[in-house]
């Protein structure tokens, strides 16, 4: 599901040629079926490799976290040594 809207975002960034892909290629619809799919399974337990995906999400988006502050903390800093 992740990588149909990602896949949906990254080319539907591109002008004109990502709106036609938008309309084509319906990551919403795909979602919504599979989830549909998942639902007449049954259910499962969460395994190991559904916690690694997870905390490995989370911890990338800990590192665009730090890195946003590094980088402004950086920039605060040499606007400081420029001023002075």
């Amino acid at each position: 599901m992740g990588l149909n809207v990602a896949l949906n975002t990254i080319i539907g960034a591109i002008p004109v040629f990502g709106d036609i892909f938008s309309i084509w290629f319906r990551s919403n619809v795909k979602n919504a079926q599979l989830l549909e799919r998942y639902a007449a399974t049954g259910v499962r337990r969460a395994g190991l490799s559904d916690w690694l995906f997870v905390a490995g999400i989370i911890a990338g988006l800990i590192l665009i976290v730090v890195g946003i502050l590094v980088a402004l903390a950086w920039m605060v800093r040499e606007l400081a040594t420029v001023m002075s």
